[in-house]
Parts: structure tokens; C-alpha cells; sequence
């Protein structure tokens, strides 16, 4: 939303000084107050922690502010397709380091090839060795920026990200007698050099069939394009594990979409992290619900063959293994995918209360320990979850405050799919206005607001009515780029709301959340 971001600076040398009131609880933790001490590696390039700065920028409409981290991944890409080429096997196309350098290389904080380095057979098994499934996320991020923007040459400056991230995962994984593709490799940091991870198999269902779509746009990469089609019908079903231990593989290999049909509808299974899903833990990463967010893969009514897909991402969101751990934790986003409410309410809380530790409004990187360095991706992950809560079109259908907190107020604008935004006020939980300005002319898929009642959808300029009165789950609304539409109960049009003057005195006090948490000083 754009009303979310806002910075609350102070005099840097002054709080560096420890000269403000308070200085002893923090004051000089305001900025980089370890100077040229990190705890990490500071020429390394985590993507995994930018995952949600980059989708907040998006939804808030700040396309620009990822430019500069594209580039940098483009630049790098003939080096990185080297890097590719001469550690991972000889295998065409990019597996972009997780840690990845500005040069487009994977070694880590000094070390070689066989060190912990990130897209390096030579260092597995480790924490990024064979994570492979990065390219395809970033590729997915400039593709998810393609279709709110709608920018053809956007399209064709980073398209070969998309083309070269396609091209190894595609070339890393190889056909088996079950027919499906297969590789051994990371489940992210959770899980290292493991059969078929869940990261590996969403990073295909979700990039092959995009980057089919960009290159038919560009009329380009014909024979890739024939490649990845017959790919998409070979990606292999997720394991599944009991929600119990999460250590048993209830659909052996070799699996099939029937096995785990029949596993999901006794309604006790989750998305394991891969089809070892006994092998050792090395991170708290909720890897059974990357389909959700940020692939978006599975919706909020995903069926596939009669297997109700969201129906299992909701038992895997509720029985995960890891709740409101790291300070990039996803609790609160996993649940607006979900159509939770109570849950981001919980999750957002929860995780600012913990975690928001620094004046500045930064946080720590987990509740137990104290860190060199203030964390950023909590703050992101508030904006991100806020925004899906608001307004969410992740797979091309309109949701309208889908899991807004009850008994929470909030209004802003969320930009969408096709350069449109929408306009949204909720009050008390409950929406009171949800408009649309459409930046591009097409038929919108448009959730029905209040399931089961009557919506309609006029023109907002001139009232006319566009979609008649209908208690159809979805509204299939065509749109005019440059025109505004209101989507509205008939008993209760908008033009009806009354005005409410915005008043206010001012604050005698600061305000603080669990009364620890604050921005700024007291």
C-alpha cells in the first residue's frame, strides 16, 4: 500500500554519539551502528531475503525500486551462465546463486568452490550448494512485474533471465522410467541434496508454463518453448508426509497424481519438503508452502483431478513446522494466501512484538538472539501481508479484502495485474468500498466480495451498470484502460456512503504495540 512507507530518521551522527535521551536502551542502533562489522557476508546477494521487498514494491506500485536489483542479476548473467557451466556439470542456461556476488559467481565469504559456496556441486552437500531453484524464483519475479505493468520492453530487456533460468533447471533435471523429471538437490537451506524438493517442483510448475508465454510474446525461443511444454506434463506430484512427525513419505516413489489423491483425501497429510522428508533440518524454513506464496500456484480453490490442493496447503499452513520463527518469517502472507484473517492478524503481531526490536523500526533476525545487524525483511513481510490482505490477483482473479482482520480498519491502493490499481476501504473488517482503475482494456476476473449475496459493478464516472446484479462467485467484468468501476452490494450502492471529515488532535503521548515495540524514541 502506498501509505505504508514511511522512514522516521534522526540525526545519525548525534545517535551514533549515544547523545539523545535514552541512549543507553538503543538510541545508537538507529542505523549501521557496527560500522564495518557484518555478521554475513556483505558481497554476497541473499535472494531469498529480498523475496518480500521486491513483492511489496510491486503491489504498492514502486516498479522502480526493483530496476536496480534486475539489473544487477542481467548484468551478471553471462558470468553467472559461466559460473553455471563450469560448476554445476557442464549444464547450459543460469543457476543463479543464492548468495550470489555482484559478478555473478556463487563463492561465499571468501572461500572456493568447495567452501559453502551457492549453484556448486563441489560444496555439497551445504546450504546453497545445489539450491537451484533461485533463477526460476527471480525469473518469476520480473515475469509477476511484466504482468502489473504490462511493459513490452520490460519484457524483452530481462527476458533472458527468464529464458537462461528455464534452460538449466530444465537441464538439470532428467526423465525417469515413472515418467516424471527428477534431480537430487536442495530443498532451499532446509534440506540439502535431497530427491525431487518441493522447491524444485513448484519452480518448474510455475516458471515452464511462463516463460512458454513470454517468449510466444516475443516470438522468440521456439524450440525452448516446444521443450518446456512437454516438461510441464512430466513435473512430478509434491511428496507428501503425516502432519504428525512430517518424517514419513506416504507416497512413495514412484508416485502418481492417483497416490496422492488417495493420500490427501484421508485429510491427515502435508507438503513435505522433499521425498526425503526425514533428512536432517538445517534451516526454519516453511518449504511445504512455498506453492502458496510466493510461486501462487495453489489458490483459494485449487482442484486438480478432483484433489483439493488448497484444502492441503491449509493443513500444511496449520501443522508447519516453523511458526513466526526468523524475522523473514512468512506466517502472516502464507495466511492472507489462505484467506486467514485471524491468522495474518496473529502473525503480524506476533512477529512485530518479537522480533521489531530496533528503534529504527528494523528487527532481529530470530527472538533468541542479538545480533550484529538490524534485519529488514520483517518490515517487508508486514507490507507484503498487508497488501495481500487488502487486495490480491496473484493468479488473475480480483480478491477484495480477502483476509482483512476482523475488527480492523484500513483503507489504501494495491496495483494489480495490467498496470490497474484498486482502491479499497474496510471498516470494522468489513469492506466498504472496492473500486477499480483499470490501466489496460480487457475482461477482469473479479472475486464476489460477499459470498453467497448480491454484487454488481457500475461505471464510476457515470453509474451505468456494467455487471447486473449477480450471487455469482466470480464477476467476469470488462474494463476500459483510463475508466474507474465500483464493485458494490445493489441495496448498498457506494454513491450512498456519507463523507466522514478526517479530524484530529494532536498526540500527547507515544504509542507503542505490547508496550515494547516502538519507532523512535520515547
Amino acid at each position: 500500500m502506498e501509505n505504508l512507507r514511511t522512514l522516521y530518521l534522526y540525526d545519525a551522527a548525534a545517535a551514533m554519539k549515544g547523545n539523545y535521551p535514552g541512549s543507553q536502551a538503543g538510541v545508537a542502533d538507529m542505523f549501521n551502528y557496527n560500522q564495518d562489522k557484518q555478521d554475513w557476508y556483505p558481497a554476497g546477494n541473499w535472494l531469498w531475503n529480498l523475496r518480500a521487498e521486491i513483492a511489496a514494491n510491486m503491489s504498492s506500485g514502486n516498479f522502480a525500486l526493483n530496476i536496480p536489483i534486475f539489473d544487477m542479476y542481467l548484468n551478471a548473467l553471462p558470468a553467472t551462465e559461466s559460473w553455471t557451466t563450469a560448476q554445476m556439470g557442464g549444464k547450459p542456461g543460469a543457476c543463479v546463486p543464492e548468495t550470489m556476488r555482484f559478478n555473478g559467481n556463487g563463492f561465499y565469504n571468501g572461500g572456493n568452490n568447495t567452501q559453502n559456496a551457492s549453484c556448486a556441486i563441489a560444496s555439497s552437500p551445504g546450504f546453497n550448494a545445489e539450491n537451484i531453484s533461485s533463477g526460476a524464483e527471480l525469473a518469476m519475479w520480473i515475469w509477476q512485474q511484466y504482468q502489473d505493468t504490462r511493459s513490452i520492453s520490460f519484457l524483452q530487456k530481462y527476458y533472458p533471465i527468464l529464458q537462461q533460468a528455464a534452460t538449466f533447471l530444465l537441464a538439470f533435471q532428467s526423465k525417469g522410467s515413472d515418467g516424471f523429471l527428477h534431480a537430487v538437490a536442495n530443498a532451499h537451506e532446509t534440506q540439502w541434496a535431497v530427491p525431487d524438493p518441493t522447491t524444485d517442483l513448484v519452480a518448474a510448475q510455475a516458471l515452464f508454463p511462463a516463460v512458454v508465454t513470454a517468449a510466444t510474446l516475443l516470438n522468440t525461443d521456439s524450440a525452448l518453448v516446444s521443450q518446456l511444454k512437454t516438461a510441464e506434463k512430466q513435473i512430478e506430484p509434491y511428496a507428501r508426509t503425516d502432519s504428525a512427525t512430517k518424517k514419513q513419505l506416504l507416497n512413495p516413489q514412484p508416485t502418481s497424481p492417483s497416490a496422492t489423491t488417495s493420500v490427501d483425501a484421508q485429510g491427515t497429510d502435508v507438503i513435505a519438503d522433499s521425498y526425503q522428508p526425514a533428512a536432517q533440518l538445517r534451516n526454519g524454513e516453511n518449504i511445504g508452502l512455498e506453492p502458496l506464496w510466493p510461486w501462487g500456484v495453489v489458490g483459494d480453490n485449487t482442484v486438480v483431478n478432483g484433489d483439493n490442493l488448497t484444502a492441503l496447503e491449509n493443513r500444511t499452513y496449520q501443522f508447519r513446522p516453523n511458526m513466526n520463527g526468523n524475522d523473514w518469517s512468512l506466517d502472516a502472507v502464507d495466511a492472507a494466501r489462505l484467506d486467514n484473517g485471524s491468522q495474518v492478524q496473529a502473525a503480524l503481531v506476533a512477529n512485530v512484538e518479537k522480533l521489531q526490536t530496533h528503534i529504527s523500526g528494523l528487527a532481529n533476525l530470530t527472538p533468541a538472539t542479538t545480533w550484529n545487524d538490524a534485519y529488514l525483511e520483517q518490515s517487508a513481510t508486514v507490507a507484503t501481508a498487508v497488501d495481500e490482505a487488502l487486495a490480491t490477483d496473484y493468479d488473475g482473479t480480483l480478491r477484495f479484502a480477502p483476509a482483512w482482520p476482523s475488527g480492523w480498519n484500513g483503507s489504501g491502493t494495491v496495483h494489480v495485474q495490467g498496470n490497474t490499481k484498486v482502491d479499497v476501504q474496510v471498516e470494522g473488517g468489513t469492506l466498504a468500498t472496492a473500486a477499480i482503475e483499470a490501466g489496460s482494456t480487457t475482461t477482469m476476473s473479479v472475486r464476489n466480495p460477499w459470498p453467497g449475496k448480491q454484487a454488481e459493478v457500475v461505471n464510476g464516472s457515470t453509474g451505468a451498470v456494467v455487471v447486473a446484479a449477480t450471487t455469482a462467485t466470480t464477476l467476469t467484468v470488462p474494463v476500459v484502460a483510463g475508466s474507474s468501476y465500483l464493485v458494490e452490494q445493489p441495496g448498498s450502492p457506494t454513491t450512498s456512503l456519507t463523507f466522514a471529515q478526517v479530524t484530529g488532535s494532536q498526540a500527547t503521548t507515544d504509542k507503542t504495540l505490547g508496550g515494547k515495540v516502538q519507532i523512535g524514541l520515547p
